[in-house]
């Protein structure tokens, strides 16, 4: 980007390249901080089990499996028992009913669950005599027998199964995802996913067909394998590099497995589920800071952010020994956080990667599970934005729409779109303004990838990577933020996406450089 503003902006425009936005708003480009661009783009092409009741995602699985021939896999993401009235877990005998001749394969729109058939645990040699793995867990019922309901890790028993995805397979998938999300006006993503979406990243890189900047993770499994190979956080060119290493240390609210302090309402016994052990947490973190890999650690309940803050905190004082660069160290999701810590995400720089829109979404599971005590802590992005910290916002998509319009929307009413829980909305003292949330897309977003030096702004110097809306969103009606149409998208000059029904916007070229 050479320039920006009037006069010194036209010395720079080509006269056959100046285009009248004829009114329309213009924002750095929007990159979604934290999702899983793999899952969203395969999920594309599966069930949409995101439903206002069972009864509906039973009618999809019925539905493809009379078009699918028997025996191959029906598979689809989203379902949410707690939306379904009262909130019981499903069982394999409802998808026995629609599909008893193929495999279903489910999994919950936390991602922290599964649900499948008979003819899945068939397959995968699950049976009442099958151990719980040591990061997950079986439901069963009183007889001992599996329910078809997998929490945590155990959700590999049957997912290991499942028919091979290949590389090129993935590639063809994020063509078709790197095109919805364009039109959405996302320039840049932070990708959660494995080893095999990093694998696809760079076939589209090499292809030359990437249009999206991405800030790519490494699971801590190949952790010692990124540090034998001397990757470091930043590692690669401005479309894809790396970020750090992914670490979970506890599960979600949904499940009632995010990592706890005090016990969840509902059961005085449940304090979550921790995915690592606290020494486990401490090595992974401090080997992958010797290896300069900065942590990206999942994070839900209060418990959980204690104890990786209490590791950052020993690795900033061997950072301040050492005279070494700090490195960017986050937290994912960061959805509950006990009081005394806010501050020291702050003082400790760690970026607080969150997803306004689990907020509206999840608000009553809060009330449900973590108590009116505790609400006011939960999703807290003015808290945490008023204490000095980084804010970075993202999706979590395909778990929430990867749509950053209502993640604004979210952000700034803490209501759903239509218009719950009422005029004040959901816990309002953890608004944000509209130009806060903005920034949490751009500026706070690429800070968190380390790349605040050249994204994240419409200045001289840095990318050209911007969005076009159709109306202002500071202007806009706060409820009819979610709603403002993407009238084009930039990646590095180029136009990647114009919406032609975009009313009194003028034609784009489809690929020109600007």
């Amino acid at each position: 980007m050479l320039a920006v503003g009037g006069d010194e902006l036209l010395q720079h425009a080509v006269p056959s390249h100046r285009i009248d936005l004829g009114g329309c708003c213009v924002l750095p480009g929007l990159t979604d901080a934290h999702m899983h661009f793999e899952w969203f783009s395969l999920g594309l092409q599966r069930i949409d089990a995101d439903q206002p009741s069972c009864d509906q995602v039973l009618a999809l699985v019925a539905q493809q499996a009379q078009t699918s021939p028997k025996g191959s896999w029906i598979r689809g993401h989203g379902w949410n028992h707690n939306a379904w009235g009262a909130g019981d877990l499903p069982t394999r005998d409802l998808l026995d009913r629609v599909a008893p001749d193929h495999p279903v394969f489910l999994t919950a729109k936390s991602g922290h669950a599964s649900w499948a058939n008979s003819r899945a645990l068939q397959l995968a040699d699950v049976s009442a005599s099958t151990v719980d793995p040591a990061d997950g867990a079986i439901v069963r019922d009183a007889t001992g027998r599996p329910t078809g309901v997998f929490l945590e890790g155990a959700s590999d028993l049957v997912g290991s199964h499942l028919p091979q995805v290949t590389v090129t397979d993935v590639a063809d998938a994020m063509r078709v995802g790197m095109t919805r999300a364009h039109g959405l006006g996302i320039t840049g993503v932070h990708d959660m996913d494995g080893i095999r979406s990093l694998r696809a990243w760079q076939q589209l890189r090499a292809e030359d067909q990437l249009r999206l900047r991405v800030c790519k993770t490494i699971p801590l499994g190949h952790l010692d394998e990124a540090i034998g190979c001397g990757l470091t956080s930043g590692f690669g060119d401005e479309h894809l590099w790396i970020g750090g290493v992914k670490i979970f240390t506890d599960g979600a609210l949904g499940p009632q497995t995010a990592w706890m302090l005090a016990p969840y309402e509902n059961d005085p016994s449940n304090h979550g589920m921790s995915l690592i052990e606290p020494e486990q947490l401490v090595s992974a973190m401090r080997r992958a800071a010797s290896a300069r890999l900065a942590s990206f650690v999942h994070a839900i309940g209060d418990r959980a952010i204690r104890e990786t803050l209490d590791v950052v905190e020993q690795l900033r004082r061997h950072e301040r020994a050492e005279r070494v660069t700090a490195l960017r160290h986050r937290i994912e999701h960061v959805q509950i956080i006990d009081a005394a810590d806010i501050s020291r995400l702050a003082s400790l720089d760690v970026i607080a990667s969150m997803q306004p829109i689990h907020a509206t979404s999840d608000m009553y599971m809060v009330d449900r599970f973590w108590g009116p005590q505790r609400a006011p802590l939960a999703y807290a992005f003015r808290r945490v934005a008023d204490s000095g910290a980084t804010l970075a916002f993202g999706s979590d998509a395909p778990v929430e729409t990867i749509a950053p319009l209502p993640g604004i929307h979210a952000a700034v009413t803490r209501r759903r779109e239509d218009g719950e829980p009422g005029v004040e909305g959901w816990q309002p003292q953890e608004k944000l303004s509209v130009e806060a949330a903005i920034c949490a897309y751009t500026a706070g977003a690429a800070r968190a990838g380390g790349v605040g030096n050249r994204l994240g702004r419409l200045a001289p110097g840095f990318l050209a990577d911007l969005v076009v809306l159709e109306q202002d969103p500071h202007t806009a009606e706060s409820m009819e933020i979610a709603q403002i149409g993407v009238a084009a998208t930039m990646v590095g000059g180029q136009w990647v996406y114009r919406n032609s029904a975009a009313d009194g916007f003028p034609d784009l070229p489809a690929t020109d450089t600007v």
